[in-house]
């Protein structure tokens, strides 16, 4: 089994932890199911492994809130399905054995410790390898939309904003496909599809990609309140200043740290936030910079391993 085929075992558990991986230490029972010694580690779900075999300890890991999925209604209704049938079948079985509760934001921090009051919960955040390749262009160009269908809502919010900007502006966009694309797009030569690719896939593609905009609108939903800091982290990997919604926590209190633009949830807001980091010479390469200066600092990769080892005990 390949380390790595699940994107959220790979950003809270197995790139911290690649050593134990390699030297046997810890084994990958399933794509989401880890066992270092007597303590098993699950992240989200069983990912197909029948039932879990005997163990002293479960640590359980959850990077969403499932429960406000599966009540979001702006979610794509195969998603809620998904949820229903994979996290919400085992998820509060997990919560219930597990010994120890790791969340991958403050809100969801919080609705654990809510629901399970006297069971030890802790932030555990994602985490990426520290990234080297080139910063924003001085004049920037290269915007993306990167996000998986789960955000087809803030997809339809941007998309007017985004049609405008290419009418105004000389740019090329980068689309992920399995947003609601308008087919009009599908033949623009300034707009480039993503295909939908599995997360071994992305992470080959994503090494050879540059670009100087990120695009990251995360409407006021029940599902996206919970939504962790991971797109800091993601779209530095490019090289790109953030655009972000500034109902999205940890996007507002970067923002604050000059390491992405946080705006309201308005077309408006939208389209003077983006007309001012292509007209603006040296901005986002100046955001893109104190982004990556301050995960340099955080080294979160390091930062994840060190509370591994502590919770696992070397």
């Amino acid at each position: 089994m390949e380390r790595g085929s699940s994107p959220s075992a790979e950003l809270y558990f197995s790139a911290a932890m690649c050593d134990g991986l390699e030297t046997g230490e810890i084994r990958a029972l399933s794509a989401t199911v880890f066992a270092a010694g007597d303590t098993l580690v699950v992240i989200r779900h069983l990912s197909g492994l029948g039932r879990l075999p005997e163990h002293r300890r479960l640590i359980y890991v959850i990077d969403d809130d499932w429960r406000a999925g599966l009540q979001d209604q702006t979610l794509p209704r195969r998603y809620r399905l998904q949820l229903t049938f994979r996290e919400g079948r085992v998820g509060r079985w997990l919560e219930q054995q597990a010994d120890l509760i790791l969340a991958s934001t403050e809100v969801l921090l919080a609705r654990l410790r809510g629901a399970w009051p006297g069971k030890p919960v802790e932030l555990l955040e994602p985490a990426w390898p520290r990234s080297e390749g080139p910063l924003a262009q001085e004049m920037p160009r290269r915007l993306a939309y990167l996000s998986a269908a789960t955000h087809r809502v803030d997809f339809r919010f941007i998309a007017p904003v985004l049609e405008t900007l290419l009418s105004r502006y000389a740019v090329k966009l980068t689309v992920s496909e399995n947003a609601p694309v308008p087919r009009e797009w599908r033949s623009r030569p300034d707009v480039v599809l993503v295909p939908v690719m599995d997360w071994a896939g992305y992470r080959d593609w994503a090494r050879c990609q540059a670009f100087d905009i990120a695009l990251y609108p995360a409407c006021a939903t029940l599902f996206n309140a919970a939504r962790s800091r991971n797109k800091l982290l993601e779209f530095d990997q490019f090289g790109a200043a953030l655009l972000c919604s500034e109902t999205w926590a940890p996007g507002a209190q970067a923002a604050r740290a000059g390491r992405c633009l946080a705006v309201p949830e308005t077309a408006e807001a939208w389209g003077a936030a983006l007309s001012k980091l292509i007209e603006t010479p040296g901005l986002a390469r100046q955001l893109a910079q104190t982004n990556r200066t301050t995960l340099a600092s955080e080294d979160p990769l390091k930062m994840q391993q060190k509370l591994w080892c502590r919770i696992l005990g070397g």
